[in-house]
């Protein structure tokens, strides 16, 4: 059930390849970091699609707090203890507001979440550090740098396909749009 859909503009293979070993070089609190970001944007799209769908909020809780428990069971070390409160407390900002397409506000919730922790990442890329630091600008098909759509898709990859093998009690639709 992984379907790898590419976020626009394409990036290469090597730049992918450059990706990964970034990402080999991050500090373990970094990685942890990014991680729980691309998570919390999942959980909250999560979230937002129950909401979209006429879920109650004591519903909605429930649903997406049981869910992080099963992708912390199955995924124990993968993230730090932060993780639930901080999707706590992006669910409740979604049962108060509403936005727009899944993988978009995905990469978007990611960008937003990281742009303000850029320096703790030690990026030495130019093009990456700019987008980040314009934020939801950055993210436009127009102006995003094929270098951060590989950094967000690696993140996203990895991240997706934990949640659907981990939260079986996710609802189908929404697991099969990840």
């Amino acid at each position: 059930m992984s379907t790898k859909v590419q976020l626009t503009p394409v990036a290469s293979k090597e730049e992918y390849e450059d990706i990964a070993h970034m990402r080999d070089n991050f500090k373990i609190s970094a990685e942890n970091n990014l991680r729980i970001q691309m998570l919390r944007s999942i959980f909250k799209e999560y979230a937002h699609y129950l909401k979209q769908n006429k879920m109650s909020a004591d519903d909605i809780r429930l649903s997406v707090t049981k869910n992080v428990h099963a992708f912390l069971e199955k995924n124990k070390g993968y993230v730090n203890s932060t993780f639930l409160k901080l999707v706590q407390e992006d669910v409740e900002l979604v049962l108060i507001t509403d936005k727009a397409t899944l993988k978009e506000k995905i990469r978007q919730n990611f960008i937003k979440n990281v742009g303000p922790d850029l320096n703790k990442f030690d990026i030495q890329d130019m093009y990456m550090n700019n987008d980040f630091k314009n934020g939801y600008e950055a993210l436009s098909v127009e102006t995003a740098h094929s270098r951060t759509v590989a950094f967000c898709n690696t993140y996203y990859f990895e991240c997706a396909d934990k949640v659907k093998n981990a939260c079986s009690d996710m609802q189908f639709e929404f697991l099969a749009y990840l």
